[in-house]
């Protein structure tokens, strides 16, 4: 029988900044960017969920929610050192360590009984190893099932710890409301309201048949999930990311095409250079695009040949962004996601076709940026436009986004 545990740092972000001005503990905090630049919630301290302040929640409805809330604008770089020793702490308990996120991640103790006896004391230590060492706290959730040691971990928040014995699964899930299963999102959960499904349970009892007819084999997974049953090992792959990305979201609706390029512009080359970092090329790129209206949808095209020339990929971008913003309209969020990696020098086009100036550049420019910083050189653009694309125009807009999967 396996036994997978999942851990979630609570408020993560809050807690590092916690730790850096211990005058925030106890009061209503958020990790975000400025309300006057249409920030949003990055990170919430319990705190500040007693007043229904939530990630993603836009800045001004949070100090709206509550006036005296304090709001700290984050530095993602301390984080994921703060993250790099939370794991490592992990891995002195079990090489089979998978990171799902920043602050979560699952361990796999199979067999371990052997080594530690008691799983749940372990469990135990690890949380206190982490609190005694860094000073953090966290949340575990224990069982069978990487999905239901998720639920488990979510339900013990914060500082707990829930574990639901083998054969369990089932019974432990069925009170809940059914949007505690993952991958049922708001829109499956309407439409399994429609089914008469509210509870785990009501999703437990219904015709297997019926919910393939409805969802299809979506239908399937998730009459599965519903009874705990899921047999996803714990991936302790170290290797590529699926993707990289940044997006941004403007602090006013823009409506000049230029001044969105320039945006996008920018967005395709901070992902292109830590694409370049990693030694890949990508094959396909992926724009996200939001309008004043908060209609959201995204757009990809594949290449025939890897690039990691920042010219090309800022040409697809562009394609891609034409492609679904037609003029006229207000935009409110523009993104960029690089995928489909291949290792410089795999295939026999890149071993023997000469050397591409584009790629020299941009190999220049990286290292111009990695000794002054990324705002030391400006690409393509008009010098008008080179004050809206600086740092300081785009640092204080929001949280802004810049992901890797």
């Amino acid at each position: 029988m396996r036994s997978i545990l999942h851990v979630d740092m609570d408020a993560f972000f809050v807690s590092v900044e916690e730790l850096r001005d211990p005058t925030l503990i106890g009061n209503p905090v958020v990790v975000g960017g400025p309300a006057e630049t249409r920030g949003v919630v990055a990170a919430a301290s319990y705190e500040a969920r007693k007043y229904g302040i939530h990630s993603a929640m836009p800045m001004a409805t949070a100090l709206k929610r509550c006036p005296e809330l304090v709001r700290v604008s984050g530095r993602g770089s301390d984080y994921s050192s703060w993250s790099r020793r939370v794991f490592d702490i992990f891995r002195r308990y079990t090489p089979f360590v998978e990171q799902t996120s920043i602050d979560e991640g699952y361990l796999d103790l199979t067999g371990f009984e052997s080594l530690y006896g008691n799983l749940v004391r372990v469990c135990v230590e690890i949380r206190a190893t982490i609190h005694a060492e860094l000073g953090l706290h966290c949340s575990l959730g224990l069982s069978s099932s990487r999905m239901v040691s998720k639920v488990a971990s979510e339900m013990g928040k914060p500082r707990g710890m829930m574990v639901v014995l083998p054969g369990q699964e089932a019974a432990f899930l069925r009170p809940l409301d059914v949007g505690r299963i993952p991958g049922i999102g708001p829109r499956a959960r309407e439409r399994l309201g429609r089914l008469g499904v509210r509870t785990v349970g009501d999703l437990q009892a219904l015709d297997e048949k019926l919910l393939e007819d409805h969802f299809g084999v979506h239908g399937r997974s998730m009459h599965r999930r519903a009874l705990g049953r899921d047999a996803t090992p714990v991936n302790i792959e170290h290797g590529d990311p699926r993707s990289i990305g940044a997006e941004t979201t403007f602090p006013r609706d823009l409506t000049d095409r230029e001044a969105v390029r320039a945006a996008l512009r920018r967005l395709v080359e901070k992902s292109a250079r830590r694409m370049r970092n990693k030694g890949f090329g990508c094959r396909c790129v992926t724009v996200k695009f939001r309008s004043h209206e908060f209609r959201t949808s995204t757009a990809s095209l594949t290449i025939e040949e890897p690039t990691r020339v920042d010219r090309e990929i800022f040409e697809t971008a562009v394609r891609l962004l034409d492609r679904q913003w037609c003029g006229g309209a207000a935009v409110r969020l523009v993104g960029v996601r690089l995928t489909r990696f291949s290792h410089l020098g795999d295939g026999q086009q890149c071993l023997f076709r000469e050397p591409d100036k584009g790629e020299q550049l941009a190999e220049g420019m990286d290292r111009v940026r990695d000794r002054f910083g990324f705002d030391a050189l400006q690409t393509g653009l008009d010098p008008r436009q080179q004050l809206k694309t600086s740092e300081k125009y785009w640092g204080g807009i929001g949280f802004k986004k810049e992901e890797e999967e």
